[in-house]
């Protein structure tokens, strides 16, 4: 999500590896991840022992990893096609309802923009000349227009001002399913440690 798409929400710059789990990281490039409020809320400083990174129980890190080899895009929904790419989608929440509206703006985009590139294509190859002289002006006023709206100006307005401008900050009606899972996820991996004699019970999901 990009800095536009998010409008009313704040970006911040989180530390991937915690001050907490290793504070020579501070100020280190490497280790600084530009992210909205609420994905480095939800992170927050949860950082995976080794035994846990093993098992997948770590949050993707857009720097050295490819998104395409941990998720997938499924309508307006993300879904982990790894252990780490489940793992970050239930910790982050990344399927609340701001990011599946962002989605679901971005297609629109994408198959507005399309259709109206199309239609230029088609309209570029008919023939001024073959009109009558009343719809001249008309024709070629209408071309413009579209055009115009091929460059993306006119269609992403009002796509954005429709689907995310303030709704962005309305009560996501699916967040206490979103917050458990993202709860599940974290207990799951608290109770993998590296000493089998330390490994803790954990419930099945209900």
């Amino acid at each position: 999500m990009t800095e536009v798409e998010a409008d009313a929400i704040g970006y911040q710059i989180d530390h991937y590896v915690p001050i907490s789990a290793d504070p020579t990281l501070h100020n280190v490039y490497t280790n600084l991840m530009h992210c909205c409020v609420p994905c480095n809320r939800n992170k927050s400083d949860y950082h995976p022992n080794a035994a846990q990174a093993a098992a997948g129980k770590r949050v993707f890190n857009p720097d050295l990893e490819t998104y395409r080899d941990h998720f997938e895009v499924k309508q307006n929904q993300i879904e982990g096609t790894t252990d780490v790419g489940r793992f970050t989608t239930e910790v982050l929440m990344l399927n609340r309802l701001m990011m599946q509206r962002v989605r679901r703006a971005r297609r629109r985009l994408t198959e507005d923009e399309a259709a109206v590139v199309s239609g230029i294509h088609a309209l570029r190859k008919v023939s001024v000349d073959a009109l009558p002289q009343e719809l001249k002006g008309q024709f070629l006023r209408i071309r413009t227009q579209l055009e115009a709206a091929a460059a993306g100006v006119i269609i992403a307005d009002k796509v954005w001002q429709e689907i995310v401008r303030s709704r962005l900050l309305d009560e996501d009606p699916d967040r206490a399913q979103q917050v458990e899972k993202r709860r599940w996820a974290l207990a799951e991996a608290k109770a993998i440690t590296p000493s089998p004699a330390k490994l803790k019970p954990v419930k099945k999901k209900p």
